[in-house]
C-alpha cells in the first residue's frame, strides 16, 4: 500500500499538470478571440475578397509571411573579418600563376602527339573532294545528254 507521502506527492502533480492545462486552454481562448475581433474590425474596414480574388490574396500574404521569417543576414567568422590583405592578394596572384602555366602548357603540348587526328581529317576532306568530283562529272553528263536531274536520281551510288 502506498505511504502518505507518495499521495500527496502524486496529487500535487496532478493538481499542477490540471493547472497548466487550464492556462494552455485560457491562452488558446485568448488568442482566438483576438483574432476574431481582427477579422471582425478588418471586415468593417476593408470587406474580404471573394473567389479567385481571395485565394490570392491569401497565397501573397502567406508568402509576404513566410518571405519575412527568412534571415537575410549572413554569418562572417572574424577570420574572414581579421585576415591581413596581403594573404589573399598573394593567394591570388598565385592562382593566377598556376592558371597561366597549365594554359601554355595546355598551347605548347599539342592533344595529339603522333597526329592521328590530322592523318583522319585530311582522309575526311580527300573522300568530301572526291564525293564533289564525282557529283559534278555526273551533272556534267547530264547536262551533256540534257537528262536533267531526273537521271541522277536514278542511278545508284
Amino acid at each position: 500500500m502506498p505511504s502518505r507521502d507518495y499521495r500527496s506527492i502524486e496529487a500535487g502533480r496532478l493538481f499542477d499538470e490540471e493547472q497548466r492545462e487550464r492556462e494552455r486552454w485560457n491562452r488558446k481562448q485568448k488568442r482566438m478571440q483576438a483574432r476574431e475581433r481582427e477579422e471582425l474590425i478588418l471586415d468593417e474596414v476593408a470587406p474580404k475578397e471573394t473567389g479567385w480574388e481571395a485565394k490570392l490574396a491569401k497565397k501573397r500574404a502567406i508568402n509576404r509571411l513566410h518571405k519575412a521569417d527568412k534571415v537575410l543576414d549572413t554569418e562572417i567568422s572574424d577570420s574572414e573579418i581579421y585576415s591581413g590583405a596581403g594573404d589573399d592578394l598573394a593567394s591570388l596572384k598565385r592562382d593566377r600563376e598556376i592558371r597561366e602555366k597549365r594554359r601554355m602548357e595546355r598551347k605548347s603540348h599539342s592533344h595529339d602527339p603522333d597526329g592521328t587526328h590530322n592523318h583522319r581529317l585530311n582522309e575526311r576532306k580527300e573522300k568530301e573532294q572526291n564525293t564533289i568530283e564525282m557529283l559534278r562529272a555526273l551533272a556534267q553528263q547530264s547536262r551533256e545528254r540534257k537528262l536533267g536531274m531526273s537521271a541522277i536520281k536514278k542511278l545508284d551510288f
